[in-house]
């Protein structure tokens, strides 16, 4: 099963799946069961993103957040959380995102 933007859903959800800037296991073609478990990772399109974040400082304080749950529930060490976010900070969201419409 797969939530809205088109990640898997159920488990615990690390903060590149909880704060998304693209498909995380999407799979690649051709789509036949022999291929079905090899999967992709397909970035959104720019106006996907725009439409997820206001802006970088939205989507640092986003994965900042995601961090610091992954961090409480002990899924992330602080110094592994710390990564995380400075990744964040350091991704200019809009640059990365290609233009075009967005992966089905």
């Amino acid at each position: 099963m797969r939530d809205a933007d088109g990640n898997a859903v159920g488990g615990f959800r690390l903060p590149d799946i909880a704060v998304p800037l693209g498909v995380q296991g999407a799979q690649n073609k051709p789509r036949t069961f022999i291929c079905s478990l090899v999967g992709a990772y397909l970035p959104f399109p720019a106006d996907k993103v725009a439409a997820l974040y206001k802006d970088q400082n939205d989507y640092v304080n986003r994965v900042r957040v995601a961090a610091r749950e992954a961090e409480a529930q002990g899924f992330l060490l602080p110094e592994d959380a710390a990564v995380i976010v400075n990744s964040a900070v350091e991704t200019p969201i809009l640059a990365l995102a290609p233009t075009g419409t967005a992966p089905r």
